[in-house]
């Protein structure tokens, strides 16, 4: 059977009970870590109800840093070996309290906190977007920034004279 329900929070249980005073459907937590709200859950026909206490935990999300990009030049032109935590320093400056740091290759591996890359990481491109996830080790929040990977040739050095004999130094300075 299909019963007609009208559900409605409240501040306090006195409130549910007496179906006063229920918070607007857009509100804000005035106590900081968060507090219990009560579910008042009522049957329109019998008018019967019960009140169901709902504990809200509200925690802050890393403030990390968008960290600076990472470059090497190689000398054989191939791509770099990489050590991502050297972003870290940078990446957690203003962070307070334990967290974790996984890096990812997409966005949406670091939203599931998937597939993590292994710190020492061998670039597969000129240019790569890395993933950092840092999250907080006390609960589930967590932050979510980018920094790019550049591997370079390293520069040619001109030859120092264009003859094919070699040339000795007798002073240097």
């Amino acid at each position: 059977e299909a019963i007609q329900i009208e559900v409605s929070a409240h501040p306090s249980k006195e409130n549910a009970n007496n179906d006063t005073n229920p918070l607007p459907d857009t509100w804000v937590n005035p106590i900081p870590g968060g507090q219990i709200i009560y579910i008042r859950i009522e049957n329109i026909e019998s008018g019967e109800f019960i009140i169901i206490p709902v504990t809200i935990n509200i925690f802050n999300t890393p403030q990390i840093t968008q960290p600076s990009d990472l470059n090497l030049c190689t000398d054989d032109g191939a791509f770099g070996l990489f050590l991502l935590t050297e972003v870290e320093e940078e990446l957690l400056q203003n962070v307070d309290g334990k967290v974790e740091v996984s890096y990812h290759g997409s966005s949406g591996e670091a939203e599931n906190n998937s597939n993590p890359l292994d710190p020492i990481y061998q670039s597969i491109n000129n240019s790569e977007t890395i993933f950092a996830r840092v999250q907080n080790t006390s609960d589930f929040c967590y932050a979510i920034t980018e920094f790019k990977l550049f591997s370079n040739p390293a520069p040619g050095v001109a030859p120092l004279v264009n003859q094919a004999i070699e040339r000795i130094l007798n002073n240097c300075y």
